[in-house]
């Protein structure tokens, strides 16, 4: 980690002059000047100041200084993660110059009601997810609680009784249905009904065990998914990316938006890509990803809308976490659960910036990053369920 304070008072002697016009530093690139000045990249390259704008340097006493008049004037004061993408996009932008999409990228143009967006396909290699059936279905029928109208209470009452199994309720005059119900749908292997008899139940919480116990059951449905858009739920989606195992292999699809009318076909590939027996597995996905999907299907006038099961693993994460860790973003649960370091990565806060850096640039280099992030994130989708499914059951 840079200390800032230190830096600050060496480079201000270094610097020296009364006044820096930041336009014309710009101008010259003469970004190394000021680099290690605290986080004084941070206002050369902020596009929300003015190119007018001037910076008297000996106003400030310190770094501590320095931050309090940028949250005065709410700027926001980033760390050297948001320095390294900035020098990243810089990288990028000289070294693929001139290089074109196809050159660089192994996929193709795709041609879906009448429009076209860029496709690309990955394989990633996998750890199998080991599942012991039996031991599930049994977690299951040995908790009496999810019968409507047991509680722990009664459960106990009954497993004195020797009744230790849902599948001992069958004779029940108050509880046999449903516990009749529950055993058909394990009979017939409609596991999908199950899981939307558990997800109906008020009393049963939606990060509870029995959840993700009952999810190994549909684990060959999961479609892993992950939009990258332009910041804000209503603004366009650029990418989509969606993940299936097959073989012992995660295959990943990727849809670009390479200009913005393409992402008509990009919303068009994705419903073509779900069918009603899918399972979405997301981060985030039930406040982020799935309502901008429908938000921008309405928009564009596309016939459809994403209803199918979900497991946010968000939710989960922060049953198995919360407390533990210092938050359950997953940068953090990468970092301290996953093991997990990114490389030459960008923080999704920064995917709008570096995609309108591609539009107005015609230059490919700042692509490359938005669809490794999504790559990586689809990925670690995997990763971590497998996590969760051992930690929460």
């Amino acid at each position: 980690m840079l200390n800032h304070t230190n830096i600050f008072h060496e480079k201000k002697i270094q610097i020296n002059p009364q006044i820096i016009e930041f336009s014309n530093l710009k101008e010259q690139e003469k970004y190394y000047e000021i680099w290690e000045v605290a986080n004084f990249l941070y206002v050369l390259l902020c596009p929300e100041l003015s190119e007018k704008y001037f910076w008297e340097i000996n106003e400030f006493n310190n770094f501590e200084h320095f931050k309090e008049w940028l949250n005065r004037k709410n700027y926001r004061i980033f760390d050297e993660e948001y320095i390294e993408a900035i020098l990243l996009k810089k990288k990028l932008l000289k070294k693929y110059e001139g290089v074109s999409l196809e050159d660089y990228f192994d996929g193709q143009i795709v041609d879906i009601k009448g429009t076209q967006c860029y496709f690309l396909e990955t394989e990633q290699g996998i750890t199998p997810i080991k599942i012991d059936y039996d031991l599930a279905k049994q977690s299951i029928l040995n908790d009496l609680k999810l019968i409507k109208g047991i509680g722990p209470y009664k459960e106990k009452k009954f497993k004195s009784k020797k009744m230790d199994t849902i599948e001992n309720l069958i004779s029940h005059e108050k509880y046999g249905k449903e516990a009749f119900e529950v055993l058909d749908y394990f009979g017939t292997k409609n596991y999908a009904a199950l899981a939307d008899w558990l997800g109906k139940k008020t009393t049963v919480a939606k990060t509870h065990p029995a959840v993700i116990t009952i999810s190994q059951f549909l684990e060959n449905q999961f479609v892993f998914l992950d939009i990258e858009n332009l910041g804000f739920p209503d603004l366009p989606i650029v990418l989509i990316g969606i993940g299936k195992v097959r073989d012992n292999k995660l295959i990943i699809k990727q849809f670009l938006v390479r200009e913005p009318e393409e992402e008509v076909a990009v919303l068009h590939a994705l419903m073509n890509e779900l069918n009603e027996d899918n399972v979405l597995v997301t981060f985030n996905g039930l406040s982020f990803d799935v309502p901008v999907i429908n938000v921008r299907l309405e928009k564009k006038d596309i016939i459809g809308k994403i209803t199918h099961r979900h497991y946010d693993l968000l939710w989960f994460s922060r049953r198995a976490w919360k407390g533990i860790l210092p938050n359950c973003r997953l940068p953090t649960i990468e970092k301290e659960i996953l093991k997990l370091k990114r490389k030459n990565d960008i923080p999704s806060y920064m995917v709008p910036e570096f995609y309108y850096e591609y539009l107005e640039s015609n230059n490919i280099g700042p692509l490359i990053p938005i669809i490794q992030h999504n790559v990586t994130d689809i990925t670690t989708l995997y990763d971590l369920y497998k996590v969760l499914k051992d930690i929460l059951i």
